[in-house]
This record gives C-alpha cells, sequence and structure tokens, in this order.
C-alpha cells in the first residue's frame, strides 16, 4: 500500500502524520507523492504509525520488484 493511499483511507491529515514520524511537513508531502525516499529512521517511524501497512517494499517502484 502506498503512503498516500493508507493516509487518504485513513484520514490521517499531513501535519499530524509529519508530527508523528518526526519530519517536517514539506518532507512528509515528498514521501507521500514519492519525491524523495525515507532514511531508515524515518522509514521505522512509518512502519509504526501505519501498523505495518506501510513498508519499505512500498517506496520501491513496481519495476524493480518485478526482477
Amino acid at each position: 500500500m502506498t503512503l498516500g493511499d493508507w493516509l487518504s483511507e485513513n484520514g490521517v491529515r499531513m501535519d499530524d502524520f509529519a508530527r508523528d514520524i518526526g519530519v517536517h511537513l514539506v518532507t512528509a508531502y515528498k514521501l507521500r507523492t514519492g519525491k524523495c525516499l525515507p532514511s531508515v529512521r524515518v522509514l521505522a517511524a512509518i512502519e509504526r504509525r501505519t501498523n505495518g501497512q506501510v513498508t519499505a517494499r512500498d517506496f520501491v517502484p513496481a519495476s524493480e520488484t518485478e526482477h
């Protein structure tokens, strides 16, 4: 599941999510849209906040996981 999908499905506001995972709001938007990749620390926070529904694999484009 993408981060954007999870946020939408769970009605989580971006400012709340950014605070919860310890990043600036702009960084949270970039993570949501795939314009940047999370650090290991942020990835762990995302996995905790989403109860494991968004994982490292969700940040890898589908074409790269098909090999």
